[in-house]
């Protein structure tokens, strides 16, 4: 079990971490806003993200059909 969870930590660790507490963010203004605001923050977060190094390795990675790295910027 404890092999599981570190496994799992390190997958998420290498994951796109800011596009992971941007989800956390989403998730917990969506709990308590109404629908407008909440689409309005999808969208701001969507810009914001598509201008970081992560989504641009990403686009890149897929492009070339390999795993990408992620960095945290």
């Amino acid at each position: 079990m404890l092999a599981t969870a570190l496994g799992l930590a390190r997958r998420l660790a290498a994951g796109p971490t800011l596009a992971y507490a941007e989800i956390k963010k989403a998730l917990a203004f969506g709990a308590v806003s109404g629908l407008d605001a909440v689409l309005a923050a999808e969208a701001a977060a969507q810009i914001r993200l598509g201008g970081t190094a992560d989504h641009r390795h990403a686009v890149e990675a897929f492009l070339a059909k390999r795993r990408p790295v992620f960095e945290g910027l």
